[in-house]
């Protein structure tokens, strides 16, 4: 670094030749985007479900990344240097437009990679353990730095929209080259769509969304449910999010999803295309103002809830999907009358019950969406009789239901399993006292290596041992009580016979 500093402050190198070699870069990146992301990742992810589409890309290499002595792959240390190389004054804009593109996309790619390895604490990736303190301050402060030094690029974009050229060109140019790479399934596209909603937010955060950028962007064939719409139509949705509240556009597409699915089967590959895409366009609109006409979306939920039927057929990113969708469609049916009240609940306790059969990669998604489901429901309570009757019909299974997800084995805390653990321990602070009828279990859970599990042991043993002990109290008495009336004579009156 000193030396490259010192090489372009003397005059006698450019700074397009102290950069990485962009080709190199891509084609070193692409190598740990050849296996589908941990479906967990959905749960901490402002794309969701977009990690459950991902198709693993068949590996065309045979060796294992190259390394340096502190576990870094190649793209990670190119990435480090070039965030090093612009934070300390070197300026984006002396370069030639196209590298820029090129070098902002990259760093993109590496921020949103990087920062799904620290939430996972996953090994083997970019950096080869996050485990360790020294990587782990490396790669938070490399995602720090880096993302300042994008936010600067958005920030200097002022004439958004407006056809001008500078940042503005630039950005466009980013938007562009994001919105070409998102044209698949695998990996690469994901994570491009995933650098282009963070990117679209940022822009519509600083600048807003100008009519004209809205106009472009946003057209009734780039909001499908196809594989090659799908990345690119969730960034742009999540990116732009209460943006896109009044666009007429957003509205038809969604109304669009959502009598898509009054047809829609689980063992339908599209399906789950539709659902991940239809659960992006909720997001958009806040909870109970979706402008959905209330038949439509009575016939979707109505849909969604038969599949719960045959919950075999659903897989565990279905099984998420279709809670997700149903914690959004609810709220706007609430007067409804019908029997997916208590399907719904149903269904969320048969996927408490079967967790265990799940490894937790794959079950963390349906239960943070299950669980934020039925805390919906709970809090729907007297909207109708139907919801009221379900829910009392069901309260002690789903006591005991809960009380098993909470025993669940947990190897290992992430940042996606404290998330369906912090929820997990709300829910169970609301259990009633008689439902909980053995507390044997909950003495280990005391030393569990989720705080948010411990808390909510030691919640549960706090209301359960004062009225254990007062019920032991009761019995002993009771028993000393009957042996004291066992020790009495018995005296018999004798019969009075009358003359």
């Amino acid at each position: 670094m000193q030396q490259a500093t010192s090489a372009f402050t003397s005059g006698g190198v450019p700074l397009e030749d102290l950069l990485p070699n962009t080709n190199i870069w891509m084609d070193e990146l692409a190598h740990f985007l050849q296996d589908s992301p941990s479906p967990a990742l959905s749960v901490a992810s402002n794309i969701a479900g977009a990690y459950f589409v991902v198709k693993k890309t068949p590996n065309s290499r045979g060796s294992k990344p190259h390394r340096d002595r502190q576990g870094r792959s190649v793209p990670a240390r190119m990435a480090l240097y070039s965030a090093k190389i612009l934070a300390t004054g070197f300026e984006l804009s002396s370069l030639p437009q196209e590298l820029q593109i090129e070098l902002l996309y990259l760093l993109y790619l590496v921020v949103e990679v990087a920062s799904d390895q620290l939430t996972l604490m996953e090994s083997g990736k970019l950096w080869a353990s996050p485990s360790d303190e020294t990587t782990t301050t490396e790669m938070v402060d490399f995602v720090t730095s880096a993302r300042k030094i994008l936010q600067a690029v958005v920030t200097d974009a002022k004439g958004w929209g407006d056809g001008t050229t500078g940042s503005e060109s630039l950005v466009d140019d980013l938007i562009g080259i994001m919105l070409q790479q998102t044209k698949d399934l695998n990996a690469m596209a994901l994570y491009s769509a995933k650098a282009l909603s963070d990117l679209l937010q940022s822009m519509s955060e600083t600048h807003g969304l100008p009519s004209a950028v809205e106009q472009r962007l946003i057209k009734p064939e780039t909001l499908k449910a196809t594989p090659a719409t799908i990345f690119s139509a969730i960034a742009l949705l999540t990116g732009f999010g209460e943006s896109l509240v009044s666009s007429k556009t957003v509205n038809r597409a969604c109304n669009g999803l959502v009598s898509d699915i009054t047809g829609a089967f689980p063992t339908s590959e599209k399906t789950l295309l539709a659902m991940v895409l239809l659960n992006a366009g909720l997001s958009v609109y806040p909870a109970g103002q979706l402008p959905v006409e209330n038949r439509r979306q009575i016939f979707a939920v109505r849909q969604i809830t038969t599949w719960t039927d045959t919950p075999d057929e659903m897989d565990s990113r279905l099984a998420a999907e279709a809670c997700r969708a149903l914690q959004r469609l609810f709220p706007n049916i609430e007067s409804v009358y019908g029997p997916y009240w208590e399907q719904a609940i149903e269904y969320c306790i048969h996927l408490w019950d079967g967790a265990s059969q799940d490894s937790p990669e794959a079950r963390l998604p349906y239960l943070h969406a299950s669980l934020k489901l039925s805390s919906t429901l709970e809090s729907m309570a007297g909207a109708n009789d139907d919801l009221d009757d379900a829910l009392s019909a069901h309260a002690e299974r789903k006591s005991h239901a809960l009380l098993g997800v909470l025993k669940l084995p947990r190897d290992f805390i992430t940042q996606p399993s404290e998330l369906v653990d912090a929820l997990l321990c709300r829910c169970v602070a609301k259990i009633p006292l008689e439902h909980v009828t053995d507390t044997s279990d909950l003495y280990g859970l005391i030393d569990s290596e989720s705080r948010e599990i411990q808390t909510a042991a030691f919640s549960l043993l706090d209301k359960a041992l004062p009225a254990a002990q007062e019920q032991l109290s009761f019995d002993v008495i009771l028993e000393k009580q009957g042996k004291h009336i066992r020790r009495m004579p018995i005296t018999r009156t004798p019969l009075i016979v009358s003359s």
